[in-house]
């Protein structure tokens, strides 16, 4: 049976108030460190700059707006007034102002038309609205199970909480790691030479910046084994457990099935956004490939978090904690797959090197095309097919009754009725 959660009004009250009091720390925060970071590299000259500034500035757009948005609704929520149902239309105007992104900030790159000041935004615009596009598209299929204010606020936990949270747990994580293996790589024969030299090489900026010889200390099979470990075993776990935190925040209101799913899907877009805007700043040679690529990885993380959202429902709407063990287990291994695969097209890119004579950008734009013709085959497809079958699934539970319009209280909904009275 279905467990009273028993949120008294005060409470309710309390949750309103500390989800403003987060939703304006987190706008502070980032917009005065991403503003500090373009600040202090304004007066730079070197081959990093636009990359500083880019990162800076898109964090400090990020937190304003998405700050300033969870801020309002959060403070809509405390006065008591209702947010309505979220039925998005037009949802090609995305699509138009994406490939304007994509073609007006390339142009910036090629052409050096004012970069430093506008390619910031028109890289926040390519990051984000391929997750909005999936967000708006599901919505609008699930009949507006969800109000604005909850799509914002999961968007919101997505990106600005669960995303600098996952980054800590894998930071400290491969710490950890890097640690043993160094303490365990000092113990063996030979050991502190090998160490010395890597050091060396390390503060050896040509060295580092030579991808053959990057390649030739990455493609060793300890190093391989490690990375594989990490890159397809730790972060997917770390991620699938931390992304969808707003899901579980909300867990006491019962949501119903639908909902659930939609604001997994949400905290996964908000995710990938942020994420994007990180990683594809790393680079800016091969930035229009990388971020095209990252469309896959936002599928990606969409629909690992409509299954996360779903198991998140089966475990504390439904008790059945076995189900969400799997739903989480399974999120886990179609990450951990994914992440596998690039890192294999990685290692690809880096054996086809001609001995170190490729530039950056070439190596990037060489890895885009390996990667493309990778996702451009069954695992993409499988996510997409993935995706549109958990919301065909949450689809058929949303009752035709159903007003999300109602103002968010905070307080319990209903699950479906077929739902009610079932356990394992």
């Amino acid at each position: 049976m279905l467990k009273s959660v028993g949120w008294g009004y005060p409470m309710r009250e309390l949750l309103r108030i500390l989800v403003l009091v987060v939703a304006l720390t987190a706008l502070v925060i980032g917009a005065v460190l991403g503003l500090l970071t373009v600040a202090l590299s304004l007066g730079d000259s070197g081959p990093d700059t636009l990359s500083i500034i880019t990162l800076g500035g898109s964090l400090s757009i990020l937190s304003l707006s998405l700050g300033s948005a969870s801020a309002w609704h959060a403070w809509q929520a405390v006065r008591g007034n209702p947010s309505t149902a979220f039925r998005p239309k037009r949802i090609w105007l995305l699509a138009v102002l994406y490939v304007m992104a994509l073609a007006l900030g390339q142009a910036l790159l090629s052409l050096s038309l004012l970069p430093i000041f506008a390619f910031p935004f028109l890289h926040v615009a390519a990051t984000t609205i391929p997750a909005l596009i999936i967000v708006a598209l599901i919505g609008r299929a699930l009949r507006g199970v969800s109000t604005w204010r909850d799509l914002v606020l999961q968007v919101t936990g997505g990106a600005l909480l669960a995303t600098p949270l996952a980054f800590i747990v894998e930071a400290t994580a491969v710490l950890l790691i890097v640690t043993a293996a160094i303490i365990g790589l000092a113990y063996q024969p030979g050991g502190l030479d090998l160490l010395e030299r890597i050091a060396t090489q390390l503060q050896d900026s040509a060295w580092l910046q030579d991808p053959g010889a990057l390649g030739s200390v990455v493609l060793t099979p300890a190093v391989m084994v490690t990375a594989l470990a990490i890159i397809a075993g730790i972060v997917p776990m770390i991620e699938e457990t931390v992304k969808t935190v707003g899901v579980a925040i909300a867990g006491y209101r019962r949501p119903s099935l639908p909902q659930a799913v939609f604001w997994g899907i949400a905290a996964g877009a908000g995710f990938a956004i942020a994420e994007g805007l990180l990683n594809a700043t790393v680079d800016l040679a091969g930035w229009l490939v990388v971020v095209v690529l990252r469309v896959g990885t936002t599928l990606l993380h969409c629909t690992t978090g409509a299954v996360m959202g779903l198991a998140w429902y089966q475990g504390l709407a439904l008790s059945r904690r076995s189900r969400a063990v799997a739903l989480y287990l399974a999120s886990v291994a179609v990450h951990g797959l994914w992440n596998a695969l690039t890192l294999g097209v990685t290692v690809l890119a880096l054996k086809s090197l001609d001995g170190g004579a490729l530039s950056t950008g070439q190596v990037t734009m060489g890895l885009g095309v390996l990667a493309i013709l990778a996702l451009l085959g069954a695992p993409a497809l499988g996510m997409v097919g993935g995706l549109v079958g958990l919301t065909v699934y949450a689809r058929r539970q949303v009752s035709p009754q159903a007003d999300t319009s109602q103002p968010m209280t905070f307080g319990r909904q209903e699950p479906p009725p077929e739902d009610v009275g079932q356990e394992d």
